[in-house]
């Protein structure tokens, strides 16, 4: 009986260091920056999803509006890091109105808690019910009819999925993605049998991933060895190890078992991410009307040059603009350098606001 108290005792012992440990260090790393607005917008399931405004800066400020999505297990502060990383203060500068969303489940966003049937939402529901009602809400406090998309990885996919809508296709002016890989079709040779088999079996034990709180336990290690998985997702040459650190308990967030499944059947059975069949998929895709500009970096693994490419093919009736960046004198670029690298303010920010821009709408009255 001794022997159950002592082995229970140093549970609880290393229960509350481990408490201690990622309570710390989430205090530690953690910034506080307020958007200049903070609204919530409640979608037609029920959710409420919160969305920083950032108002356009300048006396000659146009005023056009711009919703920014970030990706899977990330948050908007990915568009608002810090002050030598952000896309969002950036368009701000140059006079656009920067809406940053937080999808359901993450930032500021409502939460499904502890209960795990809250937990049943993927990439659909982002499509349909977050996106939407982001545009809508966007749409009406500014003024504008139109609005611009930009977004990251999986923000810029629910952005394709979303212009392909008869109600908020009609509302976006232009898609801007970073490091979104239109097409799936060579993720299974390029993640290999390893990340293969995570990806499809071994997460399916959990309704939920908890990836932000693992990334924030680990966080004090992060940079400072320049070994996997970390180098799936950055260049160390482009991303510093103390914005990595920040990164990880500032940006990363937990997902829900059920997005992960669209990844899956998109990567191993050739389904869209929102579950319809590819050819269904690629058909609403092919008819979308907004210009796109998709930009790639040159060392993204996650979302590797073809398969951003891939949106040419796909997207057949918009003007698509494609863009590497990275190579030659200039710093490689990862998946996640395209926002935080130390070389994005200066290689990938101005190509985005130029192309803003040129596609940003006239002010107007918002559409009926």
């Amino acid at each position: 009986m001794s022997v159950l108290w002592s082995v229970l005792a140093w549970g609880a012992v290393l229960a509350l260091a481990a408490i201690a440990h990622l309570v710390f260090w989430e205090r530690r790393y953690r910034r506080l920056r307020p958007p200049d607005e903070r609204h919530y917008v409640r979608t037609a399931d029920g959710w409420h999803i919160a969305v920083g405004r950032l108002r356009p800066r300048g006396a000659d400020a146009h005023g056009a509006p711009v919703v920014m999505c970030p990706g899977l297990a990330c948050n908007s502060r990915l568009f608002d890091f810090d002050d030598d990383h952000s896309l969002g203060r950036y368009l701000a500068d140059r006079g656009f109105d920067v809406w940053m969303m937080d999808p359901r489940g993450t930032g500021d966003s409502e939460r499904p808690g502890l209960r795990p049937r809250r937990w049943r939402y993927g990439f659909a529901d982002y499509v349909t019910h977050d996106a939407p009602a982001v545009i809508e809400h966007v749409a009406a406090r500014s003024g504008h009819a139109r609005v611009l998309w930009v977004g990251h990885s999986m923000g810029g996919l629910i952005g394709y999925f979303a212009a392909a809508q008869t109600d908020a296709g009609r509302r976006l002016a232009g898609v801007c993605t970073l490091g979104s890989p239109a097409d799936f079709s060579r993720h299974k040779e390029v993640l290999g049998f390893f990340h293969g088999f995570v990806l499809d079996w071994f997460l399916r034990f959990w309704p939920v991933v908890r990836l932000g709180h693992i990334c924030s336990f680990v966080a004090p290690l992060a940079g400072r060895f320049r070994v996997y998985p970390e180098t799936l997702f950055i260049s160390h040459d482009n991303v510093r190890g103390e914005t990595l650190r920040h990164f990880c308990v500032e940006v990363v967030e937990d997902v829900p078992r059920h997005l992960l499944d669209n990844f899956a059947d998109s990567v191993h059975r050739a389904r869209a991410l929102d579950g319809r069949t590819l050819d269904e998929a690629h058909g609403a895709l092919a008819c979308i009307d907004p210009p796109v500009l998709a930009i790639a970096g040159d060392r993204d693994y996650v979302a590797p040059i073809a398969s951003v490419h891939g949106a040419t093919q796909i997207l057949q009736s918009c003007a698509v603009t494609e863009l590497v960046v990275g190579g030659g004198d200039a710093p490689h670029f990862g998946h996640l350098d395209l926002l935080v690298g130390d070389a994005a303010p200066t290689t990938v920010y101005p190509r985005v606001g130029e192309w803003l821009e040129a596609n940003r709408p006239g002010r107007g009255g918002v559409a009926g």
